[in-house]
């Protein structure tokens, strides 16, 4: 059988990521990490800058990837794409070519991966870290 995380705060399968998943993810990024940018999902910045997406934006895609592998893949497909990046599940897209809150910017290539390795830490992220088949 699956393994199932009791902690996990995924209500059931398929629920998209809400604010409250991913702090604890963003807060690495940004108090362990420095990386400046926060938590798009409870309004705190709706952009993120320099044409890359965000270690915060790589706690989120990390909850509807499979495994940190592919979160990275969906990072580098992010920061190939134009301002805009539209994931293929997940039905905001991503601005990545204005400030993060506060005027804040990065530009640091490498944090959405950053983002996805914090996930992999952290209870609940991972598809198949949540007690799903697949």
């Amino acid at each position: 059988g699956a393994v199932v995380f009791s902690q996990s705060p995924r209500l059931a399968p398929g629920d998209p990521a809400t604010a409250e998943i991913i702090e604890p993810c963003v807060q690495i990024c940004q108090n362990e990490l420095n990386y400046p940018c926060g938590n798009r999902l409870d309004g705190t910045r709706w952009a993120s800058s320099d044409n890359l997406l965000a270690c915060a934006d790589g706690c989120e895609i990390s909850y509807y990837a499979k495994s940190e592998e592919q979160c990275k893949c969906y990072c580098d497909q992010g920061g190939a794409a134009a301002c805009w990046y539209k994931h293929p599940v997940i039905d905001e897209e991503f601005a990545k070519c204005n400030n993060c809150q506060d005027d804040e910017r990065s530009n640091d290539p490498g944090e959405c991966r950053a983002g996805c390795a914090i996930a992999s830490t952290l209870a609940g992220f991972y598809t198949d870290q949540q007690g799903e088949n697949g």
